[in-house]
């Protein structure tokens, strides 16, 4: 747990699985794309040393952040190392936001 100009945010990075097959990235509170960029740094940090290859699952409670997702997502794959196999994305469920956000890459 950390702060990004006052704001309390709450990131974990846990393995889900004990042969380090699966990987979990959970955003539970108030969220911003630097700490996105940190969480997802680190999390590529953890799965470059496994011998195997690694599913990363993002579990994002709190809700993108303001801004063009796609720019920071295209940044954050640029990234990945060999080993990382499937990205799996589980969006907050307000279907308002996703709405919204679908309505922005429609545009």
């Amino acid at each position: 747990m950390f702060s990004i100009k006052g704001v309390r945010v709450t990131t974990s990075i846990t393995w889900f699985s004990p042969e380090n097959t699966r990987l979990i990235v959970q955003f539970d509170d108030h969220l911003e794309w630097p700490e996105f960029h940190t969480a997802i740094r680190q999390a590529h940090r953890m799965i470059t040393p496994v011998p195997n290859s690694v599913d990363l699952i993002i579990l994002d409670k709190a809700g993108l952040p303001k801004g063009n997702p796609l720019s920071h997502f295209r940044e954050a794959f640029k990234q990945q190392p060999s080993n990382l196999n499937l990205v799996v994305v589980v969006p907050k469920q307000d279907v308002s936001a996703t709405t919204a956000f679908l309505k922005r890459i429609a545009n």
